[in-house]
């Protein structure tokens, strides 16, 4: 230890104090701690002086017994609070004082105050004992310094500050003056209020703080909330939300409100689901002249004020819903009232967690998905028109099913002419530019008729080639009735150009048979053009080409309509069946002339080739073989025949020949002095073949005779 106690002063010496005769007990210091004798070790030397590595540097050291922590704690103390005494200017920590308030939701919320610390100048000092002094600082304050765990025997003032002195580090016990000082004055790490001046001042703050901190987070209990008992921690959030989010509307000069989509549906008279939007557009609303709890009949809404957006003005109840929404009961109130009513959903604030008292008021005031309209006149105004206008449908659409089927009955009664008489009625007020109407005087549609002439097979009837102006049936018409300033034959021939305004290419057989047979009047030149464009169209069908042919789909409602076009329809005369028939006879024919002319040329090349071999073989023959001189053996023919009779198997390829007269006409040839090709030329061979087995013959008869070919030199 470098400090200790004197014994009779109870002060703390420092061991670079004493002087070399107050060595050992003659120091006459004690241990703060155990008050055990302690003795001084190299007292009034310096580390110069001492042996390098022999002697011990200057301290304290108990005289009997054992030097404990606690030993040094204590005089680190003791040695702190007389330093701190002695100094003319002591250096007091910051105070801080800490307050807890609870929430509503139990949450824990704490708030701090803390006093500035400082420096002061020290004008009077007393000790009371070793353990406690009381120091008096230049602006009359009064503190008394205690050492840490002790009880003092002073009482200080009510208006007095008390210092803790806390060291409990051993290490302090070695150290010099001056470390102890620089800590203990600069850093104020060894001392704590443990009574402030401004303790009471401080814990108000620290309140107030705290009580500020729940507010902030919507968690404080308002004084003037009535809170019935035994409510749960949610439960008493809840009615906090609830009181604050009233309070924010009641002091707001704006609100946003939610936009409204639905849909009205009705069943139509055909089954068919009809619907009709009702829409609702967000707005910003400006507040104004807002109640809370204002009591209306049967309804005491959370909060009714005035909304204004331009010229729009409005009474608005505002229901909070925390945890219980406006039920159906309350909400047919509200709507027996006629004024607008929204509802905001706490639940759905847009914010998991924790809610400020600003976020929550931009939520209330900016945010629209936390709110729902309860009832608007206008949303009902909106509903009531699109339900009118889904009636007015329905009562339109059951007028027009059932003119519809008065019609359709009607028209079941009648035949097929005039059923197709109908069709061609009011065809023609379309091509006149007229609104078209049944024979009943009812406005129709030529499509209105399509359902009965299907069920009647007359199909595709509805095709544009036949219904457009200057199509099929208005060429007809034009021309038995001669309605068309154009001729007869000027009509035929835009049909077989496809010059109108739809191909007819395929009709013309129909428009040229109409000409025959109700044969309206033309000019001798039209006459003999007629007679040439007819002439093209018989070409053209005997041919089979597709291009005039006609289908047979609208032949029987032709001759319905036309009666006269009924002998030449009923022919198969130009039809596509005819024509698809001659094309395929005529492509039979031509595959089958094409078939005999591969068959002709497969001939003649295999001709060709055969006589080819044939040469090249006679070549060969000519070239290697030839007679055997009669002088050889057998010298007759009879012994000839004889011989190859004897010397081949029935077997034998020979054999397949009438050889024996092969021989005697190879005997005669050879007799005559012909060559042995020659003689084989005679015998008009088919094949190589035929040569070959020739040649055996004679081999096997002895009248073949293989040459040597000659080596032909060039010169």
């Amino acid at each position: 230890m470098a400090w200790a106690v004197t014994a009779a002063e109870r002060r703390a010496t420092y061991i670079g104090s004493l002087r070399t005769d107050q060595t050992g007990l003659a120091c006459q210091c004690v241990c703060p701690a155990c008050g055990g004798q302690l003795q001084a070790v190299n007292a009034g030397k310096s580390l110069q002086d001492l042996p390098a590595g022999k002697s011990l540097r200057p301290h304290f050291r108990h005289h009997t017994g054992q030097q404990q922590d606690s030993c040094l704690v204590r005089t680190s103390q003791l040695v702190a609070l007389q330093l701190l005494v002695q100094e003319k200017v002591i250096h007091l920590p910051a105070q801080t004082s800490r307050w807890t308030v609870g929430g509503a939701s139990g949450q824990m919320y704490t708030g701090t105050a803390t006093s500035a610390g400082f420096a002061a100048r020290i004008v009077e000092r007393q000790w009371v004992d070793e353990h406690e002094a009381k120091i008096t600082l230049d602006n009359g304050r009064v503190v008394w310094l205690r050492l840490f765990g002790t009880t003092g025997v002073g009482v200080p003032d009510s208006g007095d500050g008390v210092v803790t002195v806390q060291v409990d580090d051993p290490e302090v016990a070695t150290w010099p003056i001056e470390k102890i000082l620089q800590y203990a004055q600069l850093t104020g790490a060894w001392m704590c209020w443990e009574k402030h001046w401004q303790d009471s001042e401080l814990e108000e703050q620290a309140r107030m703080a705290a009580e500020k901190e729940a507010q902030h987070w919507c968690d404080q209990i308002p004084p003037d909330l009535d809170l019935p008992e035994g409510l749960t921690h949610a439960q008493r959030s809840e009615s906090v939300l609830h009181w604050l989010i009233k309070g924010i509307l009641e002091k707001a000069q704006y609100l946003a409100t939610p936009d409204f989509h639905d849909t009205v549906t009705r069943y139509m008279p055909d089954q068919d689901r009809e619907t009709r939007g009702v829409y609702l557009e967000e707005k910003v609303y400006r507040i104004s002249n807002a109640r809370l709890e204002h009591r209306l009949q049967g309804v005491i809404p959370d909060v009714i004020c005035t909304a204004s957006h331009g010229q729009e003005s409005m009474e608005l109840m505002i229901e909070v819903a925390v945890t219980h929404k406006v039920d159906h009961a309350k909400s047919a109130r509200i709507r027996s009232l006629g004024l607008a009513c929204m509802e905001i959903d706490t639940q759905r604030l847009g914010k998991s967690g924790r809610t400020t008292v600003d976020e929550l008021r931009a939520m209330v005031l900016n945010h629209t998905k936390n709110k729902t309209w309860i009832f608007h006149p206008e949303i009902e105004n909106r509903r009531r028109s699109a339900e009118q206008y889904l009636a007015e449908m329905y009562a339109e659409q059951a007028r027009d099913l059932a003119e519809e089927q008065a019609r359709t009955e009607w028209l079941r009664t009648l035949n097929d002419e005039d059923l197709l008489q109908e069709y061609l009625q009011l065809l023609r007020q379309i091509w006149a530019g007229h609104t078209p109407r049944d024979s009943q005087g009812r406005m129709c549609l030529p499509t209105d008729l399509v359902n009965q002439l299907e069920e009647r097979k007359f199909r595709g009837m509805d095709a544009t080639a036949i219904t457009v102006k200057r199509g099929l049936l208005w060429m007809l018409d034009a021309i038995v009735n001669q309605t068309a300033q154009d001729s007869p034959v000027a009509l035929l021939e835009e049909a077989m150009t496809a010059s109108g305004p739809i191909r007819l290419e395929s009709y013309v057989t129909i428009i040229g048979a109409a000409i025959n047979m109700y044969a309206p009047p033309v000019t001798t030149d039209e006459r003999e053009r007629m007679q040439k464009l007819r002439g093209i169209i018989k070409q053209s069908v005997a041919l089979g080409e597709a291009t005039y042919t006609r289908t047979t789909q609208y032949d029987r409602a032709m001759y319905t309509l036309f009666p006269l076009l009924q002998e030449p329809l009923q022919t198969n005369k130009g039809t596509q069946e005819v024509a698809s028939r001659v094309r395929l006879q005529r492509h039979m024919q031509q595959r089958e002339q094409e078939q005999k002319q591969r068959e002709l040329q497969e001939r003649e090349q295999a001709t060709r080739e055969r006589e080819e071999e044939l040469r090249t073989r006679f070549d060969e023959i000519s070239l290697y073989y030839g007679w055997m001189p009669r002088e050889g053996w057998p010298h007759d023919l009879a012994t000839t025949e004889k011989h190859v009779g004897q010397s081949t198997s029935r077997n034998d390829i020979v054999r397949t020949l009438p050889w024996t007269k092969v021989l005697e006409s190879a005997w005669q040839a050879r007799e005559a002095g012909h060559t042995l090709t020659q003689w084989l030329q005679a015998q008009s061979p088919k094949s190589v073949y035929d040569i070959d087995i020739r040649l055996r013959l004679l081999q096997s008869a002895w009248m073949l005779h293989k040459k040597k070919p000659q080596r032909v030199v060039s010169r």
